[in-house]
């Protein structure tokens, strides 16, 4: 089945390239993140769920496109992605006698990454300047080094380092790796050509960046105490995932020529 369907997808490509018959130009922009959310994902002690939550994201893209025909680009991509990490101890502890902190631990990350982007896009209805259309890509992503120590305690010498003093409250640790990391993005839009010349574009897009690699770039622990004990505790990692809502601006450049293919006659 998965074979029939590679064949069927380039059987398509192939077609729309003689259909289209047309230069490629090429398309400069940028692409701003407006909303989003990463994952957080806890061991099996917390029933491996996943945090989910509406979190502050600014994924910024520098785009460069050749378009292969009016259906299919290529893209390439790079661009820096800042991402709140963050873990949320009122949901995470599963003890009856946890405490309630009413706050969540986190911090923002940034990472550089460089990629390439498969795109398709089809008009809708009779219109030349609106489309709807998907990508794939993958990216090469790098991660900062990093740690951090936070908490809530009730009771602590604040003479003392913190969090070793504290007898009483919640603590959470992590840190981040430099490790061979990556992501692999899906995502779909919406454009609108604008302009006299027809050679600008906004495109609105939901995007989903899928992290993975070696290790994940962020691990860590969360736990509470109580008489200087640990009652329980809590590890988890996130893998850079996120899904966020992207505004685009893209300006074209290069020559749009039609390509005779109407069948060739020879002339005596």
């Amino acid at each position: 089945m998965k074979s029939f369907i590679t064949i069927l997808v380039i059987a398509l490509f192939l077609q729309s390239l003689s259909i289209e018959a047309q230069t490629k130009p090429f398309y400069v922009g940028i692409s701003l993140g407006v909303g989003g959310t990463t994952f957080t994902h806890l061991d099996e002690n917390a029933g491996d769920v996943h945090l989910i939550g509406i979190k502050y994201l600014s994924p910024i893209d520098l785009l460069l496109s050749y378009q292969l025909n009016d259906a299919f680009a290529v893209q390439l991509t790079g661009g820096f992605h800042s991402k709140t990490y963050q873990v949320s101890p009122d949901k995470f502890f599963q003890s009856p006698n946890a405490p309630t902190i009413g706050q969540n631990f986190g911090q923002v990350r940034s990472s550089p990454h460089i990629g390439i982007n498969l795109l398709y896009r089809k008009s809708i209805g009779t219109s030349s300047k609106r489309f709807i259309g998907g990508l794939v890509g993958y990216s090469r992503i790098w991660y900062f080094l990093g740690g951090s120590t936070t908490g809530s305690c009730n009771n602590y010498d604040a003479d003392l380092v913190f969090p070793a003093s504290c007898l009483d409250g919640v603590i959470v640790n992590f840190d981040f790796e430099e490790t061979n990391n990556h992501f692999l993005a899906v995502g779909i839009f919406y454009e609108k050509i604008i302009g006299k010349n027809a050679n600008r574009t906004l495109r609105l897009g939901l995007n989903y960046r899928k992290g993975g690699g070696d290790a994940p770039p962020i691990v860590g622990e969360l736990y509470y105490l109580e008489d200087g004990d640990r009652v329980e505790t809590v590890n988890f990692y996130s893998n850079g995932s996120m899904l966020s809502l992207d505004v685009g601006y893209m300006f074209g450049f290069g020559k749009r020529k039609k390509i005779d293919t109407s069948p060739k006659t020879n002339k005596l």
